[in-house]
């Protein structure tokens, strides 16, 4: 892999990106000299320590050890109808307009401001033709799991927390794509991290009305486990989340 990297500034950090044959990678610097673009590949990691699905997805997402310690490390690829036609195969419009180049510049934009998200490692993408694959690597955060998995045990203070962690991203105009139960997680010191942003992007004027949509979807996705897991408390830990939400909105730290 060619070595040549060009430094970009983005927020108060730096970022590099690392051509390649038959695509290119970004890094942050510190990891511009040992990250390869072999890491991306799963089967890299056999018999190198722990691989495994992580819950929830489309199964794309594995937990790697890797030289630089366990890293998430997350293929881009399709559901539903579209993945009839091609399981991992997006048509190219250009470097920056991939899926793994644009979440990772904003989820190294979000870290930088100190916001509850993943640190992004690392991105990259292969062209063939028309069309490209992608994957991106992220920090891992240690004893973190999906909501749906700690759901029954969950209390007021977390949905707090919840709308908390929701309202600061709202606050400076993040709007998720797809916000559900799954990507919400809760680590062992009860903090709350939100995930999976892709084809998120920033609105230029973030409000309260921007962000229903978004909320609804994760109600809808609240709702349904409360309904299948019988938990009657839903409705007073839906108003927690809410309470939170418009605190951290209101008076963004």
């Amino acid at each position: 892999m060619s070595t040549v990297a060009t430094a970009l500034q983005l927020e108060s950090g730096t970022i590099r990106r690392i051509p390649f044959s038959g695509g290119a990678m970004l890094s942050v610097s510190r990891l511009a000299e040992t990250v390869e673009a072999s890491w991306f590949d799963p089967a890299r990691w056999l018999g190198h320590g722990r691989l495994h699905d992580t819950a929830g997805g489309r199964g794309g997402s594995l937990v790697v050890r890797t030289p630089i310690g366990p890293v998430l490390l997350r293929r881009y690829l399709r559901g539903g109808m579209a993945a009839r036609f091609s399981r991992d195969r997006y048509l190219y419009r250009g470097e920056e307009a991939t899926r793994s180049f644009r979440e990772f510049r904003l989820l190294h934009e979000l870290s930088e401001r100190g916001l509850p998200v993943p640190s992004p490692l690392a991105a990259a993408y292969w062209r063939q033709g028309l069309f490209y694959r992608a994957a991106i690597m992220l920090h891992f955060i240690p004893g973190a799991r999906p909501l749906p998995l700690l759901f029954e045990d969950l209390a007021e203070p977390d949905f707090l927390a919840i709308g908390r962690a929701v309202g600061r991203l709202h606050a400076v105009g993040v709007r998720h794509a797809d916000l559900n139960a799954w990507n919400v997680l809760l680590d062992t010191e009860r903090s709350i991290w939100i995930v999976d942003f892709d084809r998120a992007r920033i609105l230029r004027r973030p409000t309260l009305g921007a962000s229903r949509a978004v909320l609804a979807r994760l109600r809808r996705s609240f709702h349904k486990l409360a309904a299948d897991r019988r938990v009657r408390r839903f409705e007073s830990c839906w108003a927690a989340l809410l309470d939170g939400h418009a605190q951290a909105f209101l008076k963004p730290a």
